[in-house]
């Protein structure tokens, strides 16, 4: 009895919100901690996360990626909690057989104030990160232009000073289309630097259009094998500020697969459900360790795109592969909120 009444108050105290819930998610014990993090009671059905809520499930599929088969060992996003409101949790289960039960144990930590103060630390960091990309940026930039570009251009004018200090007679037209052919190969290193710089064509083009565009490009650059599916047009309809961080995101995604990864195919799906939009892209590459693995610069950046958009991004990968990127955004139609 004192062992049972320790093990209460331990429960009680516990810093975590623990909840167990049933088959059906109903709540068959929450601590006290629980009741003031999500407004649950006995009873009560314990509702999905944002993003399990949103994400494709197969027909039979646990749609919460933390109580099927393959079920991740902590996970974060936000959680509906009172009326109109949410919270940011990390959440992790177990599960367990009791009274001829199976019963899940769901332990949450409230992340608002960890992620608050780790907010204001990473913008510092990738503040210092971005500054010195963009440093190096400026300098692969000026190289190419000193050392490529304008080497190029320097030897066309050599060949046109020479060619207007020939007589008529001897300006033979190999010269000239020698001629025309460094200009035209200026010219295209050029709009190509343009195009790193920004996708202009993202401008002038729906969402599906650019990326059909970008996934020839991709092809050619990477020389891997790039499929596209996309839920038109509902996924045109994007405005053209979350379409620019969305395809930096994508090309970002497929630079990890071809230069981490080595992979050879890559699939890319959009769709849209539930005035969001959902993206996936998929590699055959040799996969990481998504628990151990360190976060460079770029997974910085596509996190930080999509949260700015109020959306989440998550990694899927093993060693081996393959790996998965996905992720969400609210539905925000062009010229709309």
């Amino acid at each position: 009895m004192m062992h049972e009444t320790l093990y209460e108050t331990i429960l009680e105290h516990l810093p975590l919100g623990l909840i167990i819930m049933n088959t059906e998610r109903e709540v068959v014990y929450i601590n006290p901690l629980a009741r003031r993090q999500m407004g649950l009671k006995l009873g009560d059905r314990v509702p999905y996360c944002s993003y399990c809520r949103e994400r494709p499930v197969l027909p039979g599929e646990e749609r919460c990626i933390l109580m099927h088969d393959d079920a991740l060992p902590i996970f974060a996003a936000h959680m509906p909690v009172y009326e109109g409101e949410s919270g940011y949790f990390q959440m992790m289960t177990e599960k367990i057989h009791a009274a001829g039960m199976t019963l899940y144990i769901l332990l949450l930590s409230d992340q608002a104030l960890i992620l608050e103060e780790e907010k204001i630390k990473l913008r510092e960091l990738l503040l210092k990160e971005s500054m010195r990309a963009e440093v190096k940026a400026h300098e692969a930039m000026s190289k190419e232009l000193h050392d490529d570009i304008g080497q190029i251009l320097f030897g066309a004018l050599l060949m046109a000073q020479n060619l207007a200090r020939r007589p008529k007679e001897k300006v033979t037209a190999e010269k000239l289309r020698e001629l025309s052919k460094l200009i035209d190969d200026a010219l295209n290193r050029i709009k190509r630097l343009a195009k790193e710089l920004r996708p202009t064509f993202l401008e002038h083009l729906s969402l599906s259009q650019a990326l059909q565009q970008a996934v020839h490009d991709w092809q050619a650059l990477y020389d891997v094998s790039i499929k596209l599916h996309i839920d038109r047009p509902h996924c045109d309809v994007i405005s053209k500020e979350a379409a620019f961080e969305l395809y930096r995101v994508l090309q970002e995604a497929v630079r990890n697969a071809v230069s981490h990864g080595g992979a050879s195919s890559i699939l890319i799906d959009l769709a849209c459900r539930d005035r969001h939009l959902l993206f996936s892209v998929i590699d055959n590459g040799c996969g990481l360790d998504t628990q151990t693995m360190h976060p460079g610069l770029g997974l910085f950046h596509m996190k930080e795109r999509i949260e700015r958009l109020g959306g989440e991004i998550h990694w899927f990968s093993k060693q081996g592969g393959p790996t998965k990127v996905e992720g969400t955004i609210p539905f925000m139609p062009d010229g709309g909120a």
